[in-house]
């Protein structure tokens, strides 16, 4: 029989990683190990959800990231507590290093705040030997309102749709990091999930290298999964912290992918998206994605609360707010770039946007700081643009 490993990540909850689990313990398929991996700063989290689990199963344990564990795979769950947050990618990548260890044949990776089918693994499986997949993603419902689909193969929605659509066994056109299950053999091709991103877009990355290794992979309707979706960190883009790394992984994936003709829809995009925001913090949470992409910032951002409660006395700056003005009203008013850059900053733009990104962090209300910053960023793309076989490379490296 199929050994099968599901791994979890877990920050700064416990109820929906219990409820998850419990679901997971109460499928009909027998042979599977539970790893969760807590990312949270605190114990707090992890020791609630060993304590409630010790109460309801008896093969429970709790181990560090530097321990290892042998996976009997009879129901099993193991609690790792990382030894700091390193993201979905980076949680989820502890859990499948001790899976690969145990020799798995089968990898679930599935988000925490979500509920399964009794027969989720059995149809999996199924589906993985019937057409010789790979990778198996099945369908996604809102676990909310039950009757909503949130993915279905070829389009994600968050809050899910009601649909009458055809429902079939076929090849997606997209897959959802909430939901993969496969051979545990795929990472040999791919390697792990790429801890650049900390939080989104792990998963089109991943998608890109299954497709570039030509590695089988199939959509199921015959089973699903219901899942809440933003319960550790908000909705999309709708807490900073969503905003920030929604913000600057999309342009990161850009970059990564090589897809630079959709910088400017990304970019006008967020334009609009800011008209329409009346939450200040958000604003400073995607003008600084955008600054931290072209300053080359990978992984966690640390300082991030810090960012957003920035205030004149604790900025820490060489220019006070005053000639941050007289800089916007002596070269932004009438958005000359070119003399900006030529005249003050000796056509060096990444020196200029350091001014008007915190311009328009200390002013986040005012629509002209953080469109005179894009325009900005618009003049760093075009110094750094480079010819390479006919491509056009722009963007910091």
């Amino acid at each position: 029989m199929e050994k099968i490993s599901v791994i979890l990540v877990n920050y700064n909850s416990s109820e929906d990683s219990i409820h998850c689990i419990k679901s997971l313990i109460n499928q009909n398929y027998p042979y599977i190990s539970v790893i969760l991996v807590d990312n949270s700063e605190s114990e707090e989290y992890i020791n609630e959800i060993h304590k409630n689990l010790k109460d309801f199963h008896s093969n429970v344990s709790k181990i560090s990231e530097k321990e290892f564990k042998e996976l009997n795979f009879n129901k099993d769950i193991i609690l790792i507590k990382a030894s700091e947050n390193k993201g979905f990618s980076g949680g989820n990548n502890i859990g499948i290093k001790l899976a690969r260890e145990n020799k798995t044949d089968f990898i679930w990776i599935l988000n925490n705040d979500t509920e399964v089918e009794k027969n989720t693994i059995e149809e999996m499986l199924k589906t993985s030997s019937k057409y010789n997949a790979q990778l198996v993603i099945c369908k996604i419902n809102n676990f909310y309102d039950r009757d909503k689909v949130q993915y279905y193969g070829e389009t994600v929605s968050y809050q899910g749709e009601y649909s009458d659509f055809e429902d079939k066994i076929k090849k997606p056109s997209l897959i959802s990091g909430c939901n993969l299950f496969l051979k545990s053999s795929v990472f040999e091709k791919t390697g792990l999930l790429d801890e650049d991103y900390f939080l989104y877009f792990e998963d089109n990355d991943f998608y890109h290298k299954i497709i570039k290794n030509d590695i089988p992979y199939i959509y199921t309707p015959h089973t699903k999964i219901y899942h809440k979706g933003g319960s550790s960190i908000g909705k999309y883009m709708a807490t900073p912290l969503s905003a920030y790394y929604g913000t600057r992984n999309a342009f990161l994936i850009l970059k990564k992918l090589d897809l630079y003709e959709y910088q400017d829809v990304l970019k006008q995009t967020l334009i609009n998206f800011l008209k329409n925001q009346k939450k200040k913090e958000i604003i400073k949470a995607i003008l600084l994605g955008v600054y931290d992409f072209i300053q080359g910032k990978i992984g966690r951002q640390d300082k991030l609360d810090y960012y957003l409660n920035l205030k004149l006395d604790k900025s820490r700056i060489d220019i006070n707010n005053r000639d941050l003005e007289q800089i916007y009203k002596k070269h932004f008013t009438n958005i000359n770039l070119n003399e900006l850059l030529a005249e003050k900053y000796k056509n060096k733009p990444e020196r200029a946007i350091e001014y008007i990104f915190m311009l328009a962090l200390l002013n986040p209300r005012k629509k002209e700081y953080y469109e005179a910053f894009f325009k900005t960023i618009e003049k760093i793309f075009e110094s750094s643009e480079e010819k390479e076989n006919g491509k056009s490379i722009s963007m910091h490296n």
